[in-house]
């Protein structure tokens, strides 16, 4: 009986223990190349309370049915070592409908959707406003322990392979 309630007691201590990292994006930058496909184009980021706030929005001027993304992400830890969590290159569409898949990029979609007015899915609507308000990367979406040290981002999208977007990221995870 002893070990149960030790059992029980210590999940709960570690349940209740707070994440004690936080994401900071020091740089997000965001570039088009198609004005005859991308009416309007916004992004914004805000330091507040140690805590990085990406907003932006995009509007099209015709509807996509098809787009390829290449994605990936580098982390460097405190002794500087480099190591790729992804590297992904697919069909938009079919990356949208198969990211439960990949417990990275599973997470961060699940972060976007809580904080955009329209759902991202093909095909992409012209004339609608796909808006992303006050977005941060949740730390209790990850595991208690993430190790310090610095990330980057790069993903392009492209069309008929014409780059189209690209979104530089550029962070760290501090304690």
């Amino acid at each position: 009986m002893f070990v149960y309630l030790w059992i029980i007691l210590v999940s709960a201590v570690v349940a209740a223990e707070k994440c004690k990292f936080r994401f900071i994006f020091d740089t997000v930058n965001v570039k088009h190349w198609a004005p005859e496909l991308v009416e309007e184009l916004h992004y914004s980021m805000i330091q507040v309370n140690n805590r990085s706030y990406i907003s932006g929005n995009f509007i099209l001027k015709r509807n996509i049915s098809k787009m390829d993304v290449s994605s990936c992400m580098d982390f460097w830890n405190s002794h500087n070592k480099k190591v790729r969590l992804f590297n992904l290159h697919t069909d938009t569409c079919s990356f949208l409908t198969m990211v439960h898949k990949n417990p990275i990029m599973s997470t961060f979609l699940k972060s976007l959707k809580k904080h955009t007015t329209a759902d991202f899915q093909c095909p992409f609507k012209a004339k609608l406003n796909y808006t992303l308000s006050n977005w941060y990367l949740d730390e209790q979406d990850f595991p208690s322990y993430v190790p310090e040290g610095s990330f980057q981002t790069i993903t392009e999208y492209f069309i008929e392979k014409k780059r189209i977007f690209r979104i530089l990221t550029i962070g760290k995870v501090v304690y």
